[in-house]
């Protein structure tokens, strides 16, 4: 074979193995690409939702814009919910935040960004962090992040608290400053 032939059946062999490892390439991000992505198993819009206790009373009510179940990890994921905390069937603490998430179990409820709890009940407390976990079955919420709770004329801010709604306490873990205005000074 001549050196001439030599080069042009050496570059066709190098020019046909570049042209399969092309295709083989494309192929497999065609396919990649016309996987279906993990959706939702369904979807709720403007929905409303009342847990009952096992007396039949209300425990908690949740409303929201949105609602998308992952069929992956079956948790589920809000846009803007807003939950009622009930006590002897009347309402008592509203929790809401920019987005939520709820275990696949229903025990933990979780809200982030810019998330405000306030008593529908007098008390006239109110507070601001930037995630809350709720446990619904136990009456308990808790957080990481900083807070800021005011009641009355009081505010009290720091890292981390913990909440029980049956007794109506509230803990601030760490880097407490609290500042107390007196009525009629």
């Amino acid at each position: 074979m001549s050196p001439k032939r030599w080069l042009i059946l050496s570059g066709l062999v190098v020019v046909a193995i570049g042209t399969r490892i092309w295709v083989l390439k494309n192929a497999e991000d065609d396919s990649v690409q016309s996987l279906p992505e993990a959706r939702s198993d369904y979807l709720l819009e403007n929905f409303s939702l009342t847990v009952m206790n096992e007396s039949g009373l209300r425990r908690f009510s949740l409303h929201a814009p949105h609602l998308e179940r992952s069929p992956v990890d079956e948790s589920t994921l809000l846009t803007s919910p807003d939950v009622l905390i009930f006590e002897d069937n009347q309402a008592t603490w509203r929790s809401t935040g920019e987005t939520g998430w709820i275990s696949a179990d229903g025990t933990e409820l979780r809200l982030e960004k810019n998330v405000e709890v306030e008593s529908v009940a007098g008390q006239d407390t109110h507070v601001t962090t930037q995630s809350m976990t709720f446990l619904p079955d136990s009456r308990l919420a808790q957080t990481e992040d900083a807070v800021t709770l005011t009641q009355a004329e009081t505010v009290m801010t720091g890292i981390g608290m913990r909440a029980d709604f049956e007794s109506q306490t509230w803990e601030l873990l760490a880097d407490v400053k609290a500042r107390f205005s007196v009525a009629g000074r």
